[in-house]
Parts: structure tokens; sequence; C-alpha cells
């Protein structure tokens, strides 16, 4: 029999029938404290292979690693603009967070070795030796927020889970630097004998953590009896706009499609001095959220040059802040929801992660008996923008199974497709990027 490992939040992992022959508490949730600070954190592993894993929590002794928060924000910027080429080819709105990606294949980098860990650390931009878990663990620590200030609240979970009968091909040290260094617990689910049980408890946990705007991750069928394990990550962002919109000067307008047609959509109007770039390719605004820390950045291509804007983007143009000035914009911007799931499998190919798909990966470092593969790395996300503020979430999952006035107002009217990129200033990292060519109505907050 096959077997499956998944990991929502970004991927998910399988064991090979070598592997399944080879076998015989409480969730962690978004309003738990972010991980300690990685200073803290010792025995990040000793190998040099890409693993920061060892076989036994003894290693706790080793030195601290220190992570590098502008390496760990480089990584996520980099991985957005590869995943950004990757699906340029997709039809429609594409939405996707790099970080909830990049989280969710740690967890499986934290598992991998030789070989395996080298293609997932390429993949994702990160180093191939154990500063990869330090930066992304100074990382997350310093954009946990539970917007208790008033500011917008960014909220990181992580979890996986695993069938209840490989308790003991379970590494001790994975779990110990799962729970250590991304504060993600073990569930122990019942995978070969009650897969929609499994399943319903895995989507259960992502609702929670998303506040409900994922409730199912994972469709029907996708968990099958030779699941093996389920790697989960799962961000919610919640933020108002520093100067809200006001809601009586939304006014239902015509937006023009890539095709030619039109539909109506509501149009939010605001005129404020805003960060403001144009340039013969595109406009482009920065709306702050209350804070200042934490940004959308809005991207409208002037007509004919839709397709060239997207490709200068995902060539990382948009952190060349030197054009940006403060300027008096009157803004209209599309009240909308935007949702996306798919799989990654094919993206992170491209970026180089065939090795982690392949019968001979190893994850040995998570589990004992080898036979361990990436049978598929699902991800959706959701973002709602409206008059007060911003709504979004994601989750990614990745599977596992055996082998097989001084001037007058500058009109900014984002009345055709554009782009969309929930940065945080600060280490100026891309948390949701998205090209809207359809907005869709967005549900009441």
């Amino acid at each position: 029999m096959r077997r499956l490992l998944t990991t929502l939040a970004a991927c998910g992992l399988a064991s090979t029938a070598a592997c399944h022959s080879a076998a015989t508490s409480p969730d962690a949730d978004l309003g738990s404290e972010p991980p300690p600070p990685v200073e803290s954190q010792a025995g990040l592993g000793a190998d040099n292979t890409g693993s920061a894993v060892a076989d036994d929590p003894s290693n706790a002794a080793e030195p601290a690693i220190v992570g590098d928060l502008t390496r760990g924000a480089q990584s996520i910027r980099d991985l957005s603009n590869g995943l950004g080429g990757a699906l340029s080819s997709e039809a429609g709105n594409v939405l996707y967070s790099p970080y909830s990606v990049s989280a969710a294949l740690h967890l499986a980098l934290l598992g991998a070795n030789g070989a395996t860990a080298e293609a997932i650390a390429t993949a994702i931009a990160a180093p191939t030796d154990r500063s990869a878990h330090a930066n992304a663990a100074v990382l997350a620590d310093a954009l946990a927020s539970d917007g208790s200030d008033g500011t917008p609240s960014f909220r990181i979970a992580n979890r996986f889970y695993l069938e209840e009968t490989a308790r003991p091909r379970l590494r001790p040290n994975y779990a110990h630097q799962a729970q250590r260094i991304y504060g993600a617990q073990t569930g122990w689910v019942d995978f070969a004998g009650a897969p929609e049980d499994a399943r319903r408890t895995i989507n259960a946990w992502v609702a929670e953590q998303t506040a409900d705007m994922i409730p199912e991750l994972l469709p029907g069928g996708s968990v099958r009896p030779d699941t093996l394990a389920v790697l989960v990550n799962a961000i919610h962002f919640l933020g108002d706009w520093r100067v809200p919109f006001d809601r009586s000067r939304t006014t239902t307008e015509a937006f023009h499609l890539l095709d030619g047609g039109t539909i109506d959509v509501p149009l939010m109007h605001q005129t404020d001095r805003m960060a403001y770039a144009s340039t013969a390719d595109a406009q482009h605004v920065v709306l702050p959220y209350e804070g200042g820390e934490w940004s959308l950045h809005v991207i409208l291509p002037r007509e004919g040059r839709f397709e060239a804007v997207e490709r200068e983007l995902h060539a990382g143009a948009l952190y060349d802040t030197s054009r940006f000035e403060r300027r008096e914009v009157a803004l209209a911007l599309p009240r909308f929801e935007a949702t996306w799931r798919g799989s990654l499998l094919g993206p992170l190919g491209v970026l180089g992660m065939g090795p982690a798909f392949a019968d001979n990966a190893d994850f040995s470092n998570l589990l004992t008996g080898g036979g361990v593969t990436i049978s598929d790395v699902i991800h959706e996300a959701v973002i709602v923008v409206d008059e007060r503020g911003t709504e979004a979430a994601a989750a990614t999952g990745v599977m596992m199974r055996t082998t097989s006035m001084p001037a007058p107002p500058e009109p900014m009217r984002v009345d055709r497709p554009f782009f969309l990129v929930l940065t945080h200033g600060p280490t100026t990292t891309p948390l949701f990027v998205g090209r809207i060519v359809v907005p869709e109505p967005a549900r009441d907050r």
C-alpha cells in the first residue's frame, strides 16, 4: 500500500511502499505566542547536507545560530518573484502567499536530507545549512502581531499531522525542532482507517486558524488511506487603512476586462497624499495600514502594458523605491474579493524542487525507513479589500506519497486589471501577491 504525507500551508508528504512496510495533544493556534527568538534556540542540527535535524534531542547542547532577518526576508522576496513568474501563465485571477508557501516548505526542509534538502532550499531561496531555519524563525518573530495596539494583526500557525501507526518511525528530533523553531505541534490521525475524518480534522484546524476564510483547503478525496503525513502552515492578516475610504463615496462603475468587455464593480474613492510612482508602463500607489508598517501596493498597468508589467513585477521591480514621491492622488479602487487554490508542484519544479518529488527523495530526518516523497503542494489564498481595510488568509499543504494641490491630484482609476502586493515595510517582506483581472464581490466584514 502506498502512503502519503501531506503538508498544508505549502506542502504535503507521502511515503513509498518500502516506507510503509517498515512501519508497524492540543492544537497550536494563531493566538499562541510566536516562536522564541532564534538566538535562544540551540541545537538546529549539525550535518552539512542542508538538514537542520539530527536523530536525538541531545544535540540541543550545540551553540545557537543567530538568524539573519535581512536574509530571511530576501528569501521570501526571491520565492515570490519565482512563483509569480511560474504562475504567470495561469488564466484569470491569481493570488498566493509566498510567506505561507515558504513556511510550509521549511517544515519539509527540516525533515529532508542530502540532495532533497538542497533542492527544497534552492526552490525557496534559502541557505542550504542550518541558518535557513534560524532566518525563518527570526523573520516570523518580526512579522507576528496580535493587533492589540490597533495596528494590523498577522498570525502564523504551523502543525504537522501523522498517521498514528507511524509513531515508531518519527524522528524524535524532528518533532523537537518543529515545535522549538516553528511552534508546530504533532497531530496523530487515522489516515489509513478513516481518511475522510482525518481530512475534516485538518480542514477544521485550517479554518480555525484563518478565521474561516479557508474552510476546506483539502477537497474531498485528497486524503486517502495511504496518506502518511500532512505538514500545515496557516496565516491570517487583518488590518484597517490608516485613512479609510468613505463608504458614501463608493459608486458602481464599469471595470474594463482584458478581453474588451466590461463588468460593473463598486469603486471606492479617496483623495489623499500617498506614496506614488508613474512610469511609461504603469501607475503605482502604496496604501498604508494603521501604524504604518504594513502596506498594500496597487500597480495599474497602462493600456497594452499588462504582460510587460507582470514581467517587471516578478523581476523585483516592486522593491525599487527610488521612483516614489509623495503626491496628492485621486484614487478609485474596486471593493473586491479574490481567491485562488491550486497545486504548486509545477511551479516549484520549475524553481528546482524536482528531486523532492522523485522516488528516491530523502526525508530520513523526518521518518525512518525511507521511501518518502512529496506528492503534492496545495496552496490557497483569500483576500478581501473594502473601505475599512483588508482581511487575508492563506494555507499551504505539502503531500508526500510512496514512489509513484500645489498641483492637481494625480488621477488613478483602477478600472481595469491590476496587481497587488501586501507587504511588511520594515522587512520588505511580501505576504500576499495577486493579479486581479476580474474583481469578485467582497463579502461583508
